[in-house]
């Protein structure tokens, strides 16, 4: 692939920047904005870009934030599909519960149980709802870990 020109990331590089700022402000859309300018000066396709990724997975912060679920779950989703780095639980959890407000509990299961398996301290440091809601998958995941683990021996 190729590289970015120094100018383009420059550019990208000062709208990240701007992003970040607005978000410590809790300025959401302003940020998101940010975000979305930066993705435009990427060339096509611009999903190969690793840039990509990590813009997309803010935008989805952001609009989790915003209480926005069907697009905070749609950029996350775009995040995880793009990505070669997904083991991050927060992505993986927050795409979860996009999913959960927007009454997809049941799709919302395998995100959590995987951002629960990426860290199982980072997820028990979430809303217990979420936990309660694949209690039932982490003891089946459990059970199978031990049927193994026995047939080792």
């Amino acid at each position: 692939m190729e590289e970015l020109s120094d100018n383009i990331y420059e550019l990208i590089t000062q709208l990240v920047d701007e992003g970040k700022e607005h978000s410590k402000k809790e300025e959401y859309q302003l940020s998101t904005d940010k975000y979305k300018k930066a993705i435009r000066l990427l060339s096509n396709p611009v999903y190969e870009w690793e840039a990509f990724s990590w813009l997309t997975s803010n935008i989805g912060l952001n609009y989790l934030k915003l209480e926005n679920w069907k697009d905070s779950f749609r950029f996350l989703n775009y995040s995880l599909l793009t990505s070669t780095e997904t083991n991050d639980p927060l992505i993986w959890f927050s795409a979860g519960k996009a999913l959960y407000n927007m009454d997809k509990q049941n799709e919302s299961k395998n995100f959590f149980i995987k951002a629960y398996l990426l860290s199982k301290e980072f997820f028990n440091e979430q809303d217990s709802e979420y936990k309660n809601l694949i209690d039932d998958d982490l003891q089946l995941i459990n059970e199978c870990a031990n049927l193994s683990n026995n047939e080792t021996r």
